[in-house]
């Protein structure tokens, strides 16, 4: 144990600890750690990246020694530049769970030689601590959804299915903390093993506000003498191939409802409260088709209206939004008996099934039904319950195609807002 000086003339006492790593062709990296006795940290992270690639070795060692040494099943390239990140984490149990945070951090750039020695000194986390592998190097992307269950518990979704298990480490920074936990399995979907403020000052619209923004929506349709209603007689909807895949090999061909994100009005009663699965009902006027083409992925699948909508249905106002020119309205569809129906009927406006101005029921002279939207607005439907495609496909009420993929190629995990300076469809 050794001692320092600070600038207020006060002595700390100063731990160190020494870990030697070794890569499988013998190379070593001897670090030595120096840090304040006031940083009790139970678990020291390091990590390894490598500046050619950005790849990185991460390693987790309790701190129950001083003195620590690993065999590393990776080569350290002499060629190549790497960084040495240092992090102290203290363990925190909570009532709903177990995170680290991070205490102190450090970190030192090194060109790798047959034998390395180290010293890093770890300083408090402030506000500009980085967290780990920020770099600007292009990194894989996981498409993240963040959803909160009011007032202060937030969940992390990933609409993936992995093979074999993996280990995903989540770092989350808050204000100048950083916290960390560890997910192993083959998909993630949990929550936060803390509470959080809530990152919004949003409070959700009441009834009476989700009917103001209704009649703005009724206001914009009566531009016209009568509503754009054409017959429609399948939902639709896009997602990648690694998504359907998972459904049909992990999930028994069962698309599960997922937690509506934040996407349109930001005060939604619908936003990380209620679950459904997205569907379009727009066609182009002129060929009474979907486009060719769609901003959520390459694999379409279709389902027939009536098999989701139909009189065992109630149907619910959620919002009436634009992002840039086009106005979209969302409309939840849930079966009668469905436990999700008390929750819209406090908080929607219930519309009739037969008679509204989006999507309705039209009976036809030999009592057929048909399904009928509006053409004048994106009306998008937000289905509550699990639509099984291995049974749509095999009993042709359903099927699939590709189409061509623009933009993105995947909805923005976390929904993108409604367009705050429109005159149309702002309260």
């Amino acid at each position: 144990m050794a001692a320092f000086q600070d600038d207020s003339g006060q002595i700390d006492a100063l731990c160190s600890c020494s870990i030697k790593l070794k890569d499988k062709d013998s190379n070593k990296i001897d670090i030595r750690i120096h840090y304040p006795l006031c940083y009790v940290f139970d678990i020291i992270y390091i990590i390894i990246e490598d500046k050619s690639d950005s790849s990185s070795t991460n390693i987790f060692l309790k701190c129950n020694r001083g003195e620590f040494t690993i065999s590393m099943r990776t080569t350290f390239n002499q060629d190549n530049n790497f960084v040495v990140y240092v992090y102290g984490l203290k363990t925190n149990h909570t009532s709903i769970g177990l995170y680290n945070r991070v205490l102190c951090h450090g970190n030192k750039e090194i060109k790798c030689s047959e034998e390395i020695k180290l010293n890093i000194s770890l300083e408090e986390c402030d506000e500009d601590v980085h967290l780990p592998l920020s770099s600007s190097a292009p990194q894989g992307v996981l498409p993240v959804t963040v959803n909160r269950e009011p007032p202060s518990v937030y969940w992390l979704d990933v609409n993936n299915m992995y093979l074999p298990d993996k280990n995903f480490i989540v770092f989350i920074k808050v204000k100048n903390q950083i916290r960390c936990y560890i997910i192993n399995g083959r998909c993630v979907n949990m929550a936060f093993p803390f509470e959080l403020p809530s990152a919004s000052s949003v409070s959700f619209l009441s009834l009476l506000d989700t009917c103001r923004l209704f009649n703005l929506a009724i206001t914009f349709g009566t531009r016209k003498v009568t509503p754009n209603m054409r017959p429609i007689q399948y939902f639709y909807r896009n997602k990648s191939k690694e998504y359907f895949d998972m459904i049909m090999k992990q999930l028994n061909g069962q698309m599960r409802p997922y937690l509506k994100s934040n996407g349109g009005e930001q005060g939604s009663v619908v936003n990380g409260r209620l679950f459904g699965l997205f569907f379009s009902t727009y066609i182009d006027t002129k060929t009474n088709m979907p486009d060719s083409y769609s901003h959520f992925g390459p694999i379409r699948l279709y389902i027939q209206c009536l098999e989701m909508f139909n009189p065992e249905c109630n149907l619910y106002f959620a919002d009436f939004y634009c992002h840039d020119k086009r106005h979209h309205v969302t409309v939840i569809v849930v079966p009668k008996f469905s436990m999700d129906n008390e929750f819209c009927r406090q908080y929607l406006k219930v519309l009739n099934v037969f008679h509204n101005p989006y999507l309705c029921l039209r009976v036809q002279y030999n009592g057929a039904l048909t399904v009928m939207a509006n053409m004048d607005v994106t009306v998008e439907v937000f289905y509550t319950e699990t639509v099984n495609v291995r049974r749509a496909l095999e009993f042709k009420y359903g099927f699939i195609e590709k189409t061509k993929t623009i933009g993105r190629g995947y909805a923005h995990p976390s929904g993108i807002p409604k367009n705050p300076s429109c005159s149309i469809c702002n309260l």
